[in-house]
């Protein structure tokens, strides 16, 4: 199987694909470094077998701070504490009959022994990734892969109001 996030040659021929809204979140430690999944390898889920991070899809009424919470517990067996909201991402799918899905993405920092006490219920494994890793390397889910080298550059995204201003000063 190929590791370049190809959908097509990754399914089964006929398997479909829900679309849902969705919580993801970015896991970040101490030092920097982000905890990811390897996602099962089943033909019938979105990028199987490729790393992405802990998450999934909203119960109908569920608050996103409690999917978020609830999805983590789920998969890992870890409570996050203090999660705080990064991005969304929004997903149309009109043409296929569906309407908009947003996946929404929050940062929460884990403790310090957190990685250890991790009982994997979902995914096949899990592993904390430097940001030069994860730059590199070709095998994550394109969407988590996109928010997370945001999230690297996140101190250097500029406001248009303070761009506008700062370019006006030159």
């Amino acid at each position: 199987m190929t590791m370049d996030g190809d959908i097509a040659a990754r399914l089964s021929p006929g398997a479909r694909l829900y679309v849902s809204g969705a919580v993801a979140a970015i896991l970040t430690t101490a030092d920097g470094r982000y905890l990811l999944q390897l996602r099962d390898d089943k033909p019938e889920i979105w990028f199987p077998g490729l790393w992405g991070l802990f998450g999934g899809a909203m119960n109908d009424g569920e608050g996103l701070i409690d999917a978020l919470r609830r999805e983590v517990m789920e998969e890992t067996g870890l409570t996050i504490a203090d999660p705080a909201y990064f991005t969304q991402i929004a997903f149309d799918f009109t043409a296929q009959g569906s309407d908009m899905k947003y996946r929404y993405y929050y940062e929460a920092a884990l403790g310090p022994n957190d990685v250890e006490r991790i009982v994997l219920t979902e995914g096949q494994s899990h592993q904390l990734f430097t940001a030069d890793e994860i730059r590199h390397r070709g095998c994550f889910t394109p969407y988590d892969h996109f928010v997370l080298q945001l999230h690297m550059v996140r101190d250097r995204i500029v406001p248009p109001a303070i761009l506008g201003a700062s370019a006006s000063a030159g």
